[in-house]
């Protein structure tokens, strides 16, 4: 006969195996689809060139962002997204990485996705409107899931802290 100590018991046991199971995927999944996100934005940038648009040099930055010219912030940006991307994908040193990112983010919130005050927090470019932070809002809330739990066991930053800790 089954008890119900025993049910629970099982229903535990299988719980937080397929949590094992899951986890490491789910975060694999988040930081290839981020790291391609931010790289092919990096990318784009500086498939441009190195001088920064007009769009770009039109923004008003935040005060000590606003110190360096417009087509360094423009490359700065740039590599950032792309090194960064790539420190995601491989899941190496990727807390700071996010941070990093959540920075971007929050700086392209202010300078171009603001426009529309509080209201623009459901925006996702309206023509006439203003363009909104709706989408950089869910990317800064993916990132802070990896500022927070880290990366996941599928990643560089595992492979080392494991290593470590046998020597």
């Amino acid at each position: 006969m089954i008890s119900e100590k025993n049910i629970i018991k099982k229903y535990r046991f299988l719980k937080i195996n397929i949590i094992n199971l899951l986890t490491p995927i789910v975060m694999l999944v988040l930081r290839l689809w981020l790291a391609q996100e931010f790289f092919t934005a990096g990318l784009g940038k500086l498939s441009n060139g190195w001088v920064a648009p007009d769009w770009f040099t039109n923004l008003n930055f935040p005060i000590l962002l606003n110190i360096l010219p417009f087509n360094v912030n423009w490359i700065l940006v740039s590599f950032t997204e792309i090194i960064c991307s790539i420190m995601l994908l491989i899941g190496f040193f990727g807390r700071v990485a996010s941070l990093l990112l959540i920075f971007i983010s929050l700086v392209a919130i202010y300078t171009s996705g603001f426009n529309l005050g509080l209201a623009g927090w459901n925006k996702i470019d309206q023509i006439g409107e203003g363009s909104g932070f709706k989408i950089l809002l869910m990317i800064i809330i993916m990132l802070l899931l990896i500022a927070v739990i880290g990366v996941g066991s599928w990643s560089v930053d595992y492979l080392l802290h494991t290593n470590k800790m046998n020597l």
